[in-house]
């Protein structure tokens, strides 16, 4: 289990990391944390985590899953959801309380973190409308 805490892709909370991959150990979970790339652009979190799956695949596990929270669960659910090569793929996935949408204004830190000041929020309406 590849432990991803959250922290807005502005840094790693500290007690959504360690503590819960040493919780998963003593369940007899082989568990890390992974502390994927903040304050830069999308899609270097998910080449990241991409490439965390590949290295713990590399190493001899059978299955790899995801763990994550807020932007975290984002992070996981993109490398979970987008297809990839074989050895990036990931068995299991748990978001926990994930961001799950960039145009809610409670997400506004994850998206300007991750897409950039000028990614259109929800205050400005769709970020694409379709005309007829």
């Amino acid at each position: 289990m590849i432990v991803l805490p959250g922290g807005g892709y502005h840094r790693h909370a500290p007690h959504e990391g360690e503590p819960v991959a040493e919780w998963l150990r003593a369940l007899g979970h082989a568990a890390s944390v992974f502390a994927y790339p903040v304050l830069t652009r999308h899609p270097a979190p998910l080449d990241a985590v991409r490439a965390e799956v590949r290295r713990v695949r590399e190493s001899g596990a059978r299955r790899v899953a995801l763990l994550g929270f807020s932007a975290g669960g984002h992070a996981a659910g993109m490398a979970a959801y987008t297809a990839g090569a074989p050895e990036e793929r990931v068995d299991a996935v748990v978001l926990s309380y994930a961001v799950v949408s960039m145009l809610l204004p409670t997400h506004k830190g994850s998206r300007v973190n991750l897409l950039g000041a000028k990614a259109p929020g929800r205050r400005g309406g769709p970020p694409h409308s379709i005309s007829s």
